[in-house]
């Protein structure tokens, strides 16, 4: 079993997710109030783009992923291949969300660390992908770059079981957020992600399962909405935890527009930093978490 799988930000999933907030920025682009869903599949001899959006404006997918990647490597960029599978001019759009966050603090963090290791090799043209199993420690990357990349690994992991692996085979999808527009559903994660960062934070939560179920997003409040948390580990009574969320965050879909300020977000910036700077990220509730 996988503990932590983590890749560049040039592969897997980060891949994905910069892909699909690309072209939501693009859809997007001029046109106010376009509601956008994607979903960027990544089966390694192309992309699968699927999904739905309210413009009429068909975009070239397989451009924008060229330029972003032309940045980076030039001869990736030629071999780019898209299915697009959109549907344009077309609105779904649920009055209910049933929405669900699983974290691990210690597995969370580690990622972080070591996606900040990988994203900075990439910069410099090494490439690597890691996963992690105990005391087993997974790598795959180009041929002619495994000496090089076997002395980081080496160096950043010490006292591990290196093993040359084979990621060549894996498919990857993009996180939901990451190819929403700025719609009520992508606020909501937004808002699980919070708490779980106040939480952990705050030392409160070491492992959280969060569920959140909003009948009527319009009329969602602390009182109107179901939140369970299950499975996880926390230092005090989860009963009393979830009251203490539901007091402390704002449920309410305006409230949360007001404290996320969405517009003008450039994500794959963030992603290639290693996930920092993202909306949750901000701690101004933390004080509020008094536990008696």
């Amino acid at each position: 079993m996988v503990n932590i799988e983590v890749y560049n930000f040039l592969d897997g999933k980060n891949l994905c997710n910069i892909f699909a907030s690309l072209l939501v920025d693009e859809i997007g682009n001029g046109i106010p109030n376009i509601n956008t869903e994607l979903s960027v599949i990544n089966v390694r001899n192309f992309f699968i783009v699927r999904g739905f959006t309210s413009s009429e404006n068909v975009i070239n997918c397989a451009k924008v992923f060229q330029d972003y990647v032309k940045e980076f490597d030039d001869e990736m960029s030629i071999t780019i291949k898209v299915i697009d599978l959109i549907q344009y001019n077309t609105t779904i759009e649920s009055q209910y969300l049933d929405l669900s966050l699983q974290r691990n603090k210690k597995d969370e963090y580690e990622s972080l660390r070591i996606q900040k290791i990988l994203n900075s090799n990439a910069k410099k043209g090494t490439y690597f992908n890691l996963k992690i199993n105990g005391n087993n420690i997974f790598y795959d990357c180009p041929l002619n770059q495994e000496e090089l990349v076997r002395e980081i690994i080496e160096t950043e992991f010490v006292s591990k079981n290196i093993i040359k692996g084979d990621f060549s085979n894996e498919v990857y999808t993009s996180d939901t957020f990451f190819g929403l527009s700025n719609n009520p559903k992508k606020y909501y994660l937004i808002l699980l992600e919070y708490i779980k960062n106040h939480l952990f934070k705050k030392s409160i939560s070491s492992e959280i399962d969060l569920n959140l179920f909003i009948s009527d997003i319009q009329k969602s409040d602390n009182e109107n909405c179901v939140l369970n948390m299950t499975n996880g580990k926390h230092i005090v009574n989860v009963s009393w935890l979830e009251s203490l969320i539901l007091d402390v965050f704002p449920f309410e879909l305006e409230l949360l527009k007001k404290s996320f300020d969405l517009n003008g977000l450039n994500y794959p910036e963030k992603i290639e930093l290693g996930y920092e700077e993202l909306p949750w990220e901000k701690l101004d509730l933390i004080n509020e978490l008094i536990l008696l």
